[in-house]
């Protein structure tokens, strides 16, 4: 159990897990394109092909929001649906 335990959280969600999953989901909802990843995500789920939506980690995003790596946008420019964003600190973040 120590395993599963070690690093589980350090109280404000910026553990490995949570950069991986939030880089992760940034190249699907922008083309899996790793070098030009947006900064945005869909706060109703990222859009899948040919139809469907995968919701993302409520627990990441709102650590991520609580912590102010992600904005939320309620319209979002270019987008018709509410998003959330990366931040100056959320950028500088993932690139570590």
């Amino acid at each position: 159990m120590d395993w599963w335990l070690d690093k589980l959280d350090d109280g404000v969600g910026e553990t490995p897990r949570t950069k991986g999953l939030l880089r992760t989901y940034l190249r699907i909802a922008n083309g899996d394109n790793a070098v030009e990843a947006g900064d945005r995500l869909p706060a109703m789920g990222l859009r899948l092909e040919p139809r469907g939506r995968w919701h993302m980690d409520k627990y990441v995003i709102a650590k991520l929001y609580q912590k102010g790596l992600l904005a939320f946008e309620a319209k979002p420019q270019g987008m018709f649906e509410p998003a959330f964003v990366l931040t100056p600190a959320g950028k500088e973040w993932i690139e570590k």
